[in-house]
């Protein structure tokens, strides 16, 4: 006998229910942990939970070294951001032109909310390492926590890309066009960037908020032990997740685009001055960020190309490459970002003499 429990909304499950059954040899499900109550007289059960992925039956992270990447990321990210945040917010006042500050400072924020993303996945692991994961997964998938997660960690990521955009705007007006009257001020930042705050909050709260209380199938994250949108199986969440990508894929082309021109004005001004000793300060504020753009859009490759995959693919998704590339890729710039900032804070005279070189040499080879 086969019982089919595909889209089955029910919280508890014991282990004790398949116990007084003994017909049942076929178990088929959408339920990920399900397998893992079964007893040894059924025959098969889909899906049967791999030991090779995030979180086994019996814990939310299944291996030593996944805890403590999550741990020490989290806590880097948190402490560094907040660092970083209280530094740029002080030397506000003293700045002819605090708009890039401001920017930076929003950056931090979002890369500061990741890391708390990073805080709740680790202490639910702790939590949870106390009982029978599968049997509790339904309630943690459930839970506050993990939908406070899976937004958190939504909104922070579309911050972050539309922060990066807002900053090279900025740079590539005041490089490029240097003597430009419509240069961002701190009240036309402040207005953008809440804009953008908005639009993050209500785009990624409006999927979540219908997740609450809904069954694996029915809520943004699934059945993702780590609370990361990942149900492609829904088609409406298949939508939305495939318009978060495009959103944010559109987003770093025109950033990358504003970054090559003004890379491009460098190399032009540079060769006009080749005995200058150094570049002006906005540029030299524009390479520092660059290193920044490069740090974040390498960490959201892997996710486009795993995503890419999945559209593209007719058979199952391979869930654990997408977490595994959501939980190690996209959270490691909110620690990097804080290392770049303290690392550039000041002006670094040797690495900006070194890029005015590779400038100077660019401009003679063309």
């Amino acid at each position: 006998m086969t019982i089919f429990m595909e889209g089955n909304s029910l919280v508890e499950v014991q282990t004790e229910s398949f116990f007084y059954t003994p017909k049942i040899e076929h178990i088929r499900s959408t339920r990920l942990y399900l397998c893992c109550m079964v007893p040894a007289s059924i025959q098969t059960c889909y899906p049967l939970r791999k030991y090779d992925g995030l979180s086994t039956c019996d814990g939310l992270l299944s291996h030593v070294t996944l805890q403590m990447y999550i741990w020490l990321v989290g806590c880097i990210a948190f402490i560094g951001n907040i660092a970083v945040f209280t530094l740029h917010i002080k030397s506000i006042k003293t700045k002819k032109n605090p708009v890039p500050i401001f920017l930076i400072a929003n950056l931090a924020i979002s890369d500061f909310i990741v890391a708390n993303y990073l805080l709740i996945i680790a202490i639910g692991d702790r939590f949870y390492s106390h009982y029978n994961f599968a049997v509790e997964s339904e309630h943690w998938l459930r839970s506050i926590p993990c939908l406070l997660a899976c937004f958190i960690c939504c909104a922070a990521s579309l911050m972050s890309v539309f922060m990066m955009l807002i900053i090279s705007i900025d740079r590539y007006v005041c490089i490029v066009y240097p003597f430009s009257e419509r240069k961002l001020t701190v009240k036309s930042a402040f207005l953008l960037v809440a804009c953008c705050w908005l639009f993050s909050i209500i785009f990624v709260g409006i999927p979540v908020m219908y997740s609450v209380g809904a069954d694996g199938d029915n809520r943004l994250h699934g059945y993702s032990s780590i609370c990361m949108a990942s149900n492609v199986s829904n088609p409406y969440f298949k939508w939305w997740i495939t318009a978060f990508t495009l959103i944010t894929i559109i987003c770093w082309i025109i950033t990358c685009i504003l970054y090559g021109k003004m890379l491009s004005s460098i190399r032009q001004s540079s060769r006009n001055v080749r005995k200058s000793k150094s570049i002006s300060k906005d540029k030299r504020i524009a390479i520092r960020l660059f290193l920044i753009l490069v740090t974040d859009l390498i960490s959201w490759i892997p996710y486009y190309i795993v995503f890419m995959h999945v559209l593209s693919t007719s058979h199952s998704v391979d869930m654990i490459a997408l977490q595994f590339t959501i939980i190690f890729a996209l959270p490691i710039n909110s620690a990097v970002n804080p290392c770049l900032y303290v690392i550039h804070f000041r002006v670094n005279p040797l690495s900006i003499r070194l890029i005015e070189l590779v400038v100077l040499f660019e401009g003679h080879s063309s």
